[in-house]
């Protein structure tokens, strides 16, 4: 069964207005606001904002109006588009993580279910195997978080079509909150 998950576009689309919009006002108050004295700063933030603007803001706009699923979880392994166009083997993956958060006050020991920041994460082996996409920044030396702000389904329903499709491995479970503390 090849279990497929789609693009929350709205919130991409808003995140990418965001970045371009600090890079515009970057880029504005290094024109208009650093004086004329000090141009070296005024044309490195300005390179910098330009450079950062032409670079990946194309691939992140692409990426977000693409068709088609931004994960697809299957028999042969899973594709996660942010970390890479081609389908990693489940044989390169090493190890599967839910991580449940929680959100506590300072001082206090009640810990509250904190869903939207939930997380699942994959580590995979030699990450420079598979290329990054366009306009992607990576670290080979982590875990690939599948952000659940980008992908249109629960870490839950994520977390269950990698159980049907993964024989490697157990997939780790983490709760954030410490040991002791009164959970609600």
């Amino acid at each position: 069964m090849i279990y497929t998950f789609n693009r929350r576009r709205l919130l991409q689309v808003c995140f990418v207005v965001l970045a371009i919009a600090i890079l515009v006002w970057v880029a504005g108050f290094s024109w208009f606001i650093i004086p004329t004295q000090m141009w070296p700063l005024k044309w490195l933030l300005i390179i910098l904002a330009g450079s950062l603007l032409l670079g990946a803001i194309p691939g992140v706009l692409i990426d977000a109006f693409s068709p088609g699923p931004i994960l697809t979880i299957s028999i042969e392994g899973i594709r996660y588009l942010p970390f890479s166009r081609e389908t990693v083997p489940w044989s390169a993956v090493r190890s599967v993580t839910l991580t449940r958060a929680y959100s506590h006050a300072r001082g206090s020991s009640d810990y509250y279910r904190f869903k939207l920041m939930d997380g699942v994460s994959f580590v995979v082996n030699d990450p420079k195997r598979f290329p990054v996409p366009p306009g992607g920044l990576r670290s080979d030396n982590i875990a690939i978080s599948i952000m659940p702000t980008a992908v249109n389904a629960s870490p839950e329903a994520i977390i269950e079509a990698v159980r049907a499709s993964w024989r490697g491995g157990d997939i780790r479970e983490v709760d954030t909150a410490p040991p002791g503390a009164t959970l609600h």
